[in-house]
């Protein structure tokens, strides 16, 4: 059985960093790595901030599923890339990030 899920809550101004720094890792270690930095460990706030950073609204998931599993999905579909074509990214661009040398 599916379930139809829904991205209902925004990110808050302090995760608007993150999610502009998300933008531009390619690699789990990069991801991981801005998690860290950061301070979020929990796979459902990883989760929503892949979700919001690559604008997946909704998506059907399958019952049941953990949030581990649900995380991973998550950063399967971010590490595909495709999601970078599909819409106008805001968070692509920003003066307070530094796009070469280290993301964190």
């Amino acid at each position: 059985m599916s379930t139809w899920k829904t991205v209902d809550k925004q990110p808050t101004d302090s995760q608007k960093p993150i999610l502009r720094k998300l933008y531009n890792c390619t690699t789990k270690e990069q991801i991981e790595a801005v998690f860290t930095g950061h301070g979020v460990s929990l796979p459902e706030d990883k989760s929503n901030l892949l979700r919001w950073c690559t604008e997946l609204e909704a998506y059907t998931v399958w019952e049941p599923i953990s949030p581990e599993d649900e995380y991973s999905n998550n950063l399967a579909f971010f590490l595909d890339g495709t999601w970078r074509f599909m819409v106008n990214h805001k968070w692509a661009a920003s003066d307070d990030v530094v796009l070469e040398g280290d993301i964190i």
